[in-house]
């Protein structure tokens, strides 16, 4: 790439968060056209990756997740208690040292390359059609200062604070020792922020902040609620596939400040800053606290102002579809122009999807949010992908369609499988009689046998109903109903299409700007997973507070699911399961447990499209 400038700043954060008595400063990394001039500003695309400067990947050491669930006495815990105040968190790391620099210059010659990591064909892509592409690394990534603490405050400042320097409001230097200043006087000060993942993360969490000049953000399965992340409904509850993983993991994995000559002088501080992170988080309750409320974005987007391109993909089990749908609800609520596509990958980009349209959708809505053109269709509303034709998409209005139906599971029209007594259907939650090894690991084996049809099965209660005809299943199920639960204290749900299919696959791909598609399996596979949901019943009334269980008192739970856009086909059953522990997502506990659910409270509610 030698057809463009590229150059290495070093923004300066009001913050020190590694105690030197300086402030930090994040290096970045600038792709920006020839021939740009202070009469042909441009403006910026940022990238925000903590990854893009490498990663510690031998310090990502899982936590075990072998261990009963442990029982509390019921607390007393406010809303109140738990409520982040933004302004005492920053207070101990703001930094009034004011260095002057020595010289000040409005431009810099091409620095030397570096390889950043995660650079993709739609950053050329960007570049070529004018923008200048940010990435930086952000607080405690190699060559800048700081400490990495995932998801909070500090890091977001840190990152607006790339942005307050565009729009001249912060300064950065052409080195990290702050000698020679230098201006964005290239830049129009209009930005937008876009990437996926904890890319996309950052993103939303900046535009939390509300800084000027952000006029949209493109996140791409990114966070807006870190515990609902990391955690559910009192559980700790991983994404899928990590089971052990949690955030002092992923600030570790990202401090690649650790491969730096001066990592030693601060080492001890940073373990320090681990440890606080780990004991906050509190894997023991499984609890909503101050230091998750920190990390959900979306208490404080009520001051953004700008717009939103949210990008999904409805098979995801890594960043759910609920962060990003919960995300598109409350930006539109609030009356942001905000477009959203959903589409049926896991957790990959989609730019070059054939006939999903999204490169083009991009390219109009930065024309627009950037450049101001007036002249260029902008998505308002939701296209969705159909799961049985991945050329069609549907067109709606918003997300979930505001038209459709429920599809409701009554007992006396469906199948009921498990040990059914009297209106009362008897669960053992013990993972050790299932067909799981936990030597082994054999998750799928386990999730075979969980979506068979076993008449008479001790660890699940399965209903199930045939579709008549295809069902478009689209939107957010839930599941209530009353239950007792002895010796334990985790209850999940499950809902799944069965029947065999060559259902569609994906993978996370490097993006090298060639089109694609997803693929169909090579066999027939019985069963899809479409979403699940788990509780801890002692959280049964809310997030941040335990009550007490009683033995043989039945209490009223409460399942919202995933959101889904799934098509079940004619002759496929739709299946509901209720189960203990989750092998692949919940701890796994070694004590029995004995859920007993009363059948008649059942409700059961899947929103059906009216568009098939």
């Amino acid at each position: 790439m030698t057809d463009h400038i590229f150059e290495r700043v070093y923004v300066e954060t009001p913050l020190d968060t590694d105690k030197d008595g300086k402030r930090d400063r994040i290096a970045c990394y600038i792709r920006r056209p020839l021939g740009g001039s202070d009469k042909e500003k441009i403006p910026a695309v940022m990238v925000a990756s903590p990854y893009c400067m490498s990663c510690n990947e031998d310090l990502y050491k899982l936590h075990s997740v072998d261990g009963d669930l442990r029982i509390y006495p019921s607390q007393n815990i406010t809303e109140d208690e738990i409520t982040f105040d933004m302004d005492k968190a920053l207070e101990g790391d703001l930094c009034h040292t004011f260095q002057e620099a020595e010289d000040c210059r409005e431009a810099l010659p091409v620095t030397e390359e570096v390889e950043i990591e995660g650079e993709e064909a739609v950053h050329r892509h960007l570049l070529d059609k004018g923008y200048a592409v940010i990435f930086t690394g952000g607080l405690g990534t190699k060559g800048s200062d700081g400490f990495t603490l995932s998801g909070s405050a500090q890091e977001i400042v840190a990152f607006r604070s790339v942005i307050d320097w565009l729009n001249g409001s912060a300064r950065a230097f052409t080195d990290r020792k702050g000698m020679v200043e230098t201006k964005a006087n290239w830049c129009t000060g209009k930005v937008a922020m876009m990437g996926r993942s904890y890319l996309g993360t950052m993103a939303i969490g900046v535009a939390a902040s509300a800084p000027e000049g952000l006029m949209t953000i493109i996140p791409e399965a990114g966070i807006s609620n870190w515990y609902e992340y990391y955690r559910e409904n009192g559980l700790v509850r991983p994404a899928l596939d990590w089971q052990g993983d949690d955030i002092d993991l992923l600030s570790k994995y990202c401090m690649s400040r650790m491969k730096d000559d001066d990592y030693e002088e601060i080492s001890a501080k940073y373990e320090e800053a681990i440890a606080r992170i780990l004991a906050s988080c509190d894997r023991e309750s499984g609890n909503y606290n101050s230091f998750w409320d920190e990390r959900n974005y979306l208490k404080r987007l009520d001051n953004y102002k700008g717009s939103a391109l949210i990008i999904q993909g409805l098979r995801d089990f890594n960043v759910k579809p609920s962060q990003t749908v919960n995300l598109y609800k409350k930006l539109r609520s609030q009356g942001n122009e905000t477009g959203l596509i959903l589409h049926q990958g896991i957790h990959e980009s989609i730019y070059y999807l054939k006939d999903s349209g999204t490169l083009e959708i991009l390219d109009n809505w930065l024309d627009h949010y950037l450049l101001g053109k007036d002249d260029v269709e902008v998505l308002t509303g939701v296209r969705v992908e159909s799961n049985l034709n991945q050329s069609h998409w549907y067109e709606e209005n918003e997300f979930p369609p505001s038209t459709g139906s429920l599809l409701e599971f009554e007992l006396d029209g469906s199948r009921v499988e498990g040990d059914i007594r009297e209106g009362r259907a008897y669960i053992k939650d013990c993972i050790d009689d299932t067909v799981y090894d936990r030597k082994l690991d054999n998750r799928k084996e386990w999730l075979d046998q969980l979506a068979e049809h076993e008449q008479g099965s001790r660890y699940k209660l399965m209903l199930s109903r045939e579709a008549d005809e295809d069902l478009r299943i689209s939107g957010v199920p839930e599941v209530s109903f009353k239950a007792s639960i002895k010796g334990g204290g985790i209850i999940s749900v499950m809902l799944a299409d069965l029947g065999e299919e060559r259902r569609l696959i994906s993978e996370e791909r490097e993006e090298k700007g060639e089109i694609f598609s997803f693929m169909l399996e090579e066999e027939p596979s019985k069963y899809e997973v479409l979403t699940r949901a788990h509780i801890n019943v002692q959280n049964r009334s809310g997030v941040f507070c335990k009550e007490e269980i009683k033995p043989g008192e039945m209490y009223e739970l409460n399942f919202v699911m995933e959101p889904v856009d799934h098509t079940v086909k004619a002759g496929h059953e739709i299946g509901l399961i209720i189960f203990g522990s989750d092998v692949e997502q919940t701890l796994r506990p070694f004590e029995v447990a004995n859920i007993e659910v009363d059948l008649g409270s059942l409700e059961v509610k899947v929103p059906l499209a009216e568009k098939v």
